[in-house]
């Protein structure tokens, strides 16, 4: 009677364990490749940490991230531009929850410490390609940049290129791959996420136009958004709700981001 007894207690152990890890859902999540390393990788930690909720996440640019969304292999995007207006018409809900700004990194060899908007975009036009035209080194100006198919670049062009094809000597396939060519490379320059190399000792993050990228004041800035097809399931909410929280908004804030205020989301509202 007493091995029968045993049995059944193992068995229910058993059962409730695995009733335990059955009851864990998953997430397929879809994200910006900047906004990954900015924000998101710290806020998967907290969000696995404290709810019964897996995070698959699929690192890629902002425009394959939302388009995963739209065919379906995700529940959830983060893209660093705004959503195009032809989802919203379609029912496509974006909710904007921080700002961030766009880092010109350059080699830490690198002795200058400034670069204005106009000579950004003449080295990315091809115009200045020696370091010592910006009052640097006698040092060939290695360009650097992100697919053109990422947010980065959409948001350094239309902040600092008016119009003007941008070229680069190589080509990364993600904005933040640029961080270990910029490390590699002396002479080198290109752009990512401020948040992504806030605490990199190894990268030289320039001012531009005589302002430091740690002032409000600093020009060149990019709108992080969350997007889902439709209004937010169950699972969303609880990864939208964790970014929304206190400590979503800390770890903004250590990184350098402003956390916005969320609008058109309710965090009480029932999921669909």
């Amino acid at each position: 009677m007493k091995r029968i007894i045993t049995f059944i207690f193992a068995l229910l152990l058993l059962v409730g364990i695995s009733s335990g890890v059955s009851a864990k859902q998953t997430l397929q999540f879809s994200c910006s490749a900047q906004i990954a390393e900015a924000f998101g990788k710290s806020v998967i930690d907290e969000i696995e940490a404290k709810n019964p909720l897996n995070v698959d996440i699929s690192i890629a640019s902002s425009h394959t991230a939302l388009q995963r969304l739209i065919n379906g292999f995700s529940e959830l995007a983060c893209i660093a531009y705004p959503l195009p207006n032809e989802y919203r018409q379609k029912g496509y809900v974006e909710i904007p929850f921080a700002k961030d700004k766009l880092a010109v990194i350059t080699n830490k060899s690198n002795p200058v410490d400034n670069i204005t908007s106009m000579q950004l975009r003449k080295i990315f036009i091809g115009n200045i390609e020696n370091w010592q035209q910006l009052g640097g080194k006698d040092e060939k100006i290695i360009s650097l940049g992100p697919n053109r198919e990422t947010a980065s670049c959409d948001n350094f062009c239309r902040n600092i290129m008016g119009g003007h094809r941008i070229g680069y000597n190589y080509t990364a396939d993600t904005s933040t791959r640029v961080m270990q060519g910029v490390k590699d490379m002396p002479g080198s320059i290109s752009f990512t996420s401020y948040a992504a190399v806030e605490d990199d000792n190894e990268l030289k993050i320039l001012n531009v136009d005589g302002v430091s990228v740690k002032s409000d004041e600093y020009p060149l800035w990019q709108n992080y958004s969350m997007v889902t097809k439709g209004k937010p399931g169950s699972k969303a909410r609880i990864f939208i709700n964790a970014v929304f929280s206190e400590r979503g908004k800390e770890i903004m804030e250590q990184r350098g981001m402003k956390p916005l205020t969320p609008k058109g989301f309710n965090a009480t509202a029932k999921a669909e």
